[in-house]
Order: C-alpha cells, then structure tokens, then sequence
C-alpha cells in the first residue's frame, strides 16, 4: 500500500496540472478582495496559468515517485 503521505502531492498538484486555469483564476478572485476591482472581473495572466499547470506536473511527479518508492 501507498504511504499516505505519498499521496498528498497527487492530491495537490493533479488539480493543479488538469485545471490550471480554474486554480489560478481562484488564487487571482482570492487576491482581489480588499481590493477595488471586483471579484468576478479579475483574470489570471497566462504566464501566471502556465506557471501553475508546471508546478502542478512537477509536484504530481514528486507524488508518483513517493508512491512508487513505497512500493519497493
């Protein structure tokens, strides 16, 4: 069986790697309050989606790598 803690990176960087987008506009409408623009009119940049779905591939293959060294 998988160390639990093995799938914890899955668990974070899948989301991250599948639905960039959605992640970073979420983080983007989070930075907004306080803010004067409205929520709903703010909009991640795409080096900002890119950076996420890549850091969401590199944290799922720290994942996959845990929980393939469980194994052995």
């Amino acid at each position: 069986m998988a160390h639990p803690l093995a799938l914890v990176p899955l668990a974070i960087g899948l989301p991250f790697a599948i639905w960039p987008y959605r992640v970073a506009r979420l983080r983007v409408r989070f930075l907004t309050f306080g803010s004067k623009t409205r929520w709903s009119e703010a909009e991640p940049a795409d080096s900002h989606v890119m950076l996420v779905r890549a850091l969401g591939v590199v944290v799922s293959v720290f994942g996959l790598l845990g929980v393939a060294g469980s194994f052995t």
